[in-house]
């Protein structure tokens, strides 16, 4: 876990901004109470996926089609607030979301997030899984971006209690173990998606997704092309 607390209080936003950019996307930040800015970060390597937990102040998020050709990981990000409440854009679809919610965007495409906290502190946890990872149709996922997934329930509460061991637990495991925790993560996500696209017929059987697994190659980090 890295803190803003560390630095002067002049340099927080700037340095959270920063490491945002470096480590998640690039983004635009804007907060209205620079000099008042608290954030932490922690993150979780699950062999190509990535789990981080951050926690900030509130502030707005601009994706631009600048910032996508500056920078693109190609990843379906997937966040699951624990506090605070986040409103978000993309894809002609907008959602607000709570403490329990969950919501699906996609780094290759603008987006627009302003965030609050009533308690001073947005509470996020965040995966970060390569395009090719999602076994699902990109038009079928499409209508998930910027919808709000109720965390409380079916499959989606059972990724949530996944999600809370990692982020209890995780920092015990083995390289090795984190990698095959990466793997159950991304049949969760898959299978939690496909429940609220009622397209459960999509996800592979587990011996076509292994091999596949075993096929493929993570995603690359370089620039891809912008999608409106």
């Amino acid at each position: 876990m890295v803190s803003a607390s560390d630095l002067p209080v002049g340099e927080r936003f700037d340095w959270f901004s920063d490491t945002l950019s470096r480590e998640v996307v690039p983004t635009a930040l804007s907060t209205e109470r620079p000099a008042e800015f608290q954030a932490e970060a922690a993150v979780l390597e699950l062999g190509e996926l990535r789990l981080a937990r951050l926690e900030f102040s509130p502030l707005s998020s601009r994706r631009t089609p600048a910032l996508i050709r500056r920078g693109d990981p190609g990843q379906y990000q997937l966040g699951l607030m624990r506090g605070g409440r986040a409103f978000l854009a993309q894809q002609r679809n907008e959602c607000g979301v709570g403490a329990g919610d969950i919501l699906l965007w996609d780094t290759s495409r603008t987006s627009d997030v302003q965030t609050a906290a009533d308690d001073g502190l947005v509470r996020l946890a965040m995966l970060q899984l390569p395009q090719n990872a999602l076994p699902l149709n990109e038009d079928r996922l499409g209508r998930l971006l910027a919808r709000r997934i109720p965390g409380d329930q079916g499959v989606a509460a059972v990724l949530t209690a996944f999600v809370d061991a990692l982020e209890g637990h995780g920092g015990q495991c083995s390289p090795a173990e984190l990698h095959r925790l990466g793997t159950v993560a991304v049949d969760l996500v898959s299978a939690c998606l496909a429940q609220h696209l009622d397209a459960e017929a999509e996800l592979p059987r587990k011996s076509e997704r292994r091999r596949c697994s075993s096929a493929s190659t993570p995603s690359s980090t370089t620039t891809s092309p912008t999608r409106p």
